[in-house]
């Protein structure tokens, strides 16, 4: 009686586990960004003193384009890239004069951007938008 009983147990957690898998699945892996369109594109940025060190991720050998410009407009840095499914860049910005910047990645109509603004004791980078 108790290993039939078992068995009824593993049977129920086993479906459950089955169907809860079946419904979250499909719920995560159409994720969509504001624009309605699938939104693969994944952005890393890690600073270490006056270093930026981008990742980008999901690039699915499209043309990507990386900028990095002062909110004046001057372009400090502009890399094009193609054919690739990541890409990761280090920038040294020790040369670059203080003040705020605006590092861009543009993927056919996907825009990813970063405020940066780099001070005398180093860089500070707002949330990916």
């Amino acid at each position: 009686m108790l290993q039939e009983q078992l068995n009824l147990y593993t049977v129920k957690s086993l479906l459950f586990l089955t169907f809860f898998c079946i419904a979250f699945i499909p719920a995560t892996a159409s994720s969509t960004a504001a624009d309605g369109l699938a939104d693969p594109l994944v952005t890393r940025t890690q600073v270490r003193e006056f270093q930026l060190d981008l990742k980008l991720i999901n690039l699915q050998q499209q043309r990507t384009v990386i900028t990095l410009k002062q909110l004046d407009g001057a372009t400090h840095h502009q890399t094009r890239i193609k054919e690739h499914n990541g890409y990761a860049l280090s920038m040294q910005l020790c040369d670059v004069p203080a003040g705020r910047y605006l590092l861009t990645v543009k993927q056919g109509k996907r825009l990813r951007q970063q405020v940066i603004v780099k001070s005398a004791t180093g860089i500070m980078c707002s949330d990916w938008k």
